[in-house]
Parts: structure tokens; C-alpha cells; sequence
């Protein structure tokens, strides 16, 4: 069975058919064409920008986890003419970069409480491609927060060493610091993300970085001390579409 659906754009005078095999819902009833309108003078919702991911630092996945040896990556690797094609032709007309905390950007201070460069040239380099292609900034998520604020004391596996109201704020602190530096070396936080995955890592099978939440301890961290650090790193654009919202905050 094939059917056919036609889409028409108005103010064009484009037809768009699409062939659509082997669907059972369609099947009972035979071949048949249907029209869509679209209606270009009524906005339904405008995408301001979309973002792509950066694999800024080294992974060996399950086979090597997160070796300390290397540091191949992008873009500290790329021959000067590479970058500048890979900017010029990849990236540019990008709004934003996601950048992965614990994972592709995954330093640490002595202590291994905050988040830092991993090796010389890894900020630098991030900050710069930004600069010479317009981002407005990063999309940032830790994979998993620093290694001395998990039970494993590792970026696989675990969870948080305590959520109880103490620990949280200390560690609300230390995210604060964490886009406080991100700031300082020119990498623009402009979205934050608290957890990736946070259901992932229950029964201590990661092969990468990972800290498992629960829904009693996620609500939490997120919101202590949300409205000063929000202020760091929001856009004027994001604060004046959404900052009534946030002025409402608990």
C-alpha cells in the first residue's frame, strides 16, 4: 500500500508529495491524498537559534573511559587552516555551543570540587571559537558534577554524597563558582543544566560520567540560590522574555 500526502503552500505555489508505505493505520483505508495549508501570516512559535555539541576533550567510551594521557579534541587539535574552515564552514549561524561538564570539559581543582581546564589551551581554544564565529554563547551540563562531590569520588558512577540542606547550599556554591570561571576564561555560559540523565547510574553500570538523581533530590539543588546565579549568565534577551517568571521564583 502507498499513499500520498500534499502539502501546499499558498504564497508559493509549492507542492510537496510525500510517499508513505507500510503504514498499517493506513491500510484500511486504501490510497488517498490529503492537503495541508500553511498559514504564513499567523506565528505559532519562533526558534531563536539552535546549537550544536563539542568534543572539546578525550573519551575512550567503555573501551578506554577518560583516558588522562590524551587530550585529542576539537578544536585544540585542528591545524590553523582546518580551524579556520572548520569555523567558517560548520559552525558559523550557530547560536549556541552544548558543552559537557565532566565529560568534554572535565578538569578539576586540587581539591576536585570545581571544574577547571584539563590541559593549557582547552579554554582558549573554546573561547576563541565562539569569538570568531558569533556564538552567543554555551549551553552548559555537567555529565557529572566534580569528582569530590560524588559518593564514588569519580565522574562515573554515583551520586551525590548527601542532600541534605547544608551539602546542597555548599554545593550550589560550587556550581556558582564553576560558571564564575567558565565566565572568567571567556567561555560564555548562557544556559545551564544541572544533571544529564539524571534517572542514569541507579545500579552503578556507567561507562561514562554519569550522578544519579532521584526526583526528591533533584527539585533541590536547582533551587537554591537560583535567582542570583541565574543572573550570571542569562542573556538580556532570555531575562526579557522570561523575567517576570523568574522574579516569581520560591
Amino acid at each position: 500500500m502507498a499513499a500520498t500526502l500534499r502539502f501546499y503552500h499558498p504564497s508559493l505555489s509549492i507542492f510537496v508529495f510525500f510517499c508513505i508505505s507500510q503504514l498499517s493505520a493506513l491500510e484500511s483505508i486504501g490510497d488517498w491524498t490529503g492537503r495541508l495549508t500553511l498559514n504564513i501570516s499567523s506565528r505559532a512559535q519562533v526558534i531563536l537559534g539552535i546549537g550544536f555539541e563539542i568534543q572539546s576533550d578525550s573519551i575512550g567510551s567503555g573501551n578506554d573511559g577518560m583516558p588522562d594521557y590524551s587530550n585529542t579534541s576539537v578544536p585544540y587539535d585542528l591545524l590553523p587552516s582546518e580551524k579556520t574552515r572548520f569555523y567558517s564552514d560548520m559552525i558559523t549561524g550557530f547560536r549556541f555551543c552544548r558543552l559537557a561538564l565532566g565529560l568534554y570539559f572535565r578538569g578539576t581543582t586540587p581539591d576536585k570540587l570545581n571544574i577547571v581546564e584539563r590541559f593549557p589551551g582547552q579554554a582558549a581554544g573554546l573561547a576563541e571559537m565562539a569569538r570568531e564565529t558569533g556564538l552567543e554563547g554555551f549551553e552548559v551540563e555537567y555529565w557529572s558534577p566534580p569528582p569530590g562531590w560524588k559518593s564514588t569520588n569519580a565522574y562515573i558512577n554515583g551520586k551525590l554524597k548527601g542532600f541534605d540542606t547544608a551539602t546542597l547550599q555548599t554545593f550550589a556554591k560550587a556550581v556558582t563558582a564553576d560558571a564564575l570561571y567558565l565566565k572568567s576564561v571567556g567561555i560564555n555560559p548562557v544556559w545551564w543544566g544541572l544533571q544529564n540523565e539524571p534517572p542514569v547510574g541507579t545500579n552503578n553500570d556507567c561507562i561514562y560520567s554519569c550522578c544519579w538523581y532521584n526526583v526528591q533530590s533533584t527539585t533541590s539543588p536547582s533551587r537554591l540560590q537560583q535567582r542570583p546565579f541565574a543572573k550570571l549568565f542569562l542573556t538580556r534577551s532570555f531575562m526579557r522574555h522570561h523575567g517576570a517568571a523568574l522574579s516569581t521564583l520560591p
